[in-house]
């Protein structure tokens, strides 16, 4: 193999480690780390494994099986050259003897941000970039928003027909989309900190907003209920998740006595700032899910109010579309969204990802501004 086919087939072996982190390292981001030898062989692996743990390249090292010497660390993200949960990890990939370092992504932490590469190449490391960065970039996008904003990555849902509802005339929902596009969601739910659905979806689909049906960590839950209205029946009330559970109210409604009933049941209320015309700020709720639950990754699951208030704040940095093959006719729409006069004006985004998902077409959608690192994706 060619030295360009060589790196990016151990890349792929880095980007793969990265995802064993989904669920655990968050705010922190995923990376893998592979360290091959002189002769191609690989003498280390390593991936960040869990928030305030060694990162990868840390725990790669101490898995080598031989002196680094002369050989070649694949990592997906740059070294960091800052002391925080854990000691700076630059200094110590310097000081191995490495000759070479491929390295898919630069750490977008402003007080990293190219450091970590060029310290290794002061240290005389030959260091190559642009080997899996698009796949690299791709994993780190909740970090990037939540380190360079302080604000949560916000992910769209949406299950929809061919005609663009989301329910029909009747408000039936259950179910749009296919068996497989529902684990692609569980899927998601396991990547995300937490999951957000307003009230009329929590009172008519029940959702349990769970992962099922594979291995992941379970999300915080959090629900719009401005007055506190919704029976406690409900699964997200009365699971064994249910402390993950944080009902949005009013904050006239924070010391009323439904809250206490709630908090009866071991479930959180949380006041969120409302509007003049009583909706949530949206732009508050997310400095309240950064600064209280570090939730670096925001998942909306609906329903179209709780996508529309989103869509006006333009906070909704992806969308998830799982479009079904069918047509509802004179549905219930995504959302209320902002009126554009033309295509010139309208919300950007670029299409990153299109793939079958049993019966459905699932389209993964960007903002324009950012979708471009992670278009034409490599592997």
């Amino acid at each position: 193999m060619s030295k360009n086919t060589t790196d990016t087939y151990w890349m792929k072996k880095a980007l793969s480690l990265a995802m064993k982190g989904t669920g655990t390292v968050s705010p922190n981001p995923r990376v893998g780390c592979v360290i091959v030898n002189r002769f191609n062989e690989i003498i280390g692996t390593g991936f960040h494994q869990a928030y305030g743990g060694p990162h990868a390249e840390i725990i790669a090292i101490r898995s080598l099986k031989e002196a680094a010497d002369g050989a070649t660390m694949y990592l997906t993200l740059e070294p960091c050259t800052i002391h925080g949960k854990t000691p700076a990890c630059a200094p110590v990939v310097c000081d191995l003897g490495l000759s070479r370092a491929v390295i898919g992504s630069i750490d977008p932490n402003p007080q990293v941000a190219g450091r970590g590469v060029q310290m290794l190449k002061d240290s005389g490391v030959d260091v190559t970039m642009g080997v899996g960065t698009k796949e690299a970039n791709w994993l780190i996008r909740s970090f990037k928003k939540f380190i360079t904003t302080g604000l949560p990555y916000v992910t769209v849902k949406v299950a929809q027909s061919l005609d663009g509802g989301i329910a029909s005339s009747t408000g039936v929902s259950k179910w749009i989309s296919s068996e497989e596009s529902r684990k692609e969601v569980h899927a998601l739910r396991g990547e995300v900190d937490a999951v957000l659905v307003g009230k009329q979806t929590a009172l008519i689909d029940n959702p349990q907003l769970t992962v099922r049906e594979l291995k992941g960590r379970n999300p915080l839950r959090f629900v719009f209920d401005r007055n506190l209205t919704l029976p406690h029946y409900l699964h997200i009330f009365t699971d064994s998740e249910h402390s993950k559970t944080i009902v949005c109210c009013a904050p006239s409604m924070k010391n009323s006595e439904k809250a206490k009933e709630l908090a009866k049941l071991g479930v959180r209320v949380l006041p969120v700032p409302i509007d003049k015309k009583g909706n949530f700020k949206i732009i508050e709720f997310l400095g309240i899910l950064s600064d209280q639950f570090f939730v670096s990754h925001l998942l909306v699951e609906g329903g179209g109010a709780v996508v529309s208030a989103f869509a006006q704040a333009a906070c909704i940095d992806e969308f998830q579309l799982f479009v079904a093959p069918f047509l509802f006719g004179a549905p219930k729409s995504m959302a209320t969204l902002p009126v554009a006069l033309s295509p010139d004006e309208a919300s950007k985004y670029s299409i990153v990802e299109h793939k079958k998902s049993g019966a459905d077409l699932h389209i993964i959608a960007v903002k324009t501004d950012s979708g471009k690192e992670f278009s034409e994706r490599m592997f």
